[in-house]
């Protein structure tokens, strides 16, 4: 289980140079927290005898679809903005 610690400080950056070893460690640690949160909320919408992978799919792709409408939805703004 992933553990999330409040251990990464802000710091000022010049510019062009990468994230901290200690930036890229917080960021994996909140990637699987989320992960394990998400399979969490997956495993107790189809339950004990639900097919989790399939769950998943369809999540994704549900999601793709809304990303894929809000992208065109700002497009079709753009489009009508520059008239």
């Amino acid at each position: 289980m992933a553990t999330i610690t409040n251990t990464v400080k802000p710091t000022s950056r010049g510019r062009g140079r990468g994230p901290s070893a200690e930036g890229v460690r917080a960021w994996i640690d909140l990637m699987a927290a989320c992960e394990e949160l998400q399979l969490a909320g997956l495993l107790r919408k189809v339950g004990p005898d639900g097919d989790l992978k399939a769950e998943f799919r369809r999540r994704r792709v549900r999601v793709r679809e809304e990303r894929d409408r809000g992208v065109a939805r700002v497009l079709e703004g753009l489009s009508q903005a520059r008239g």
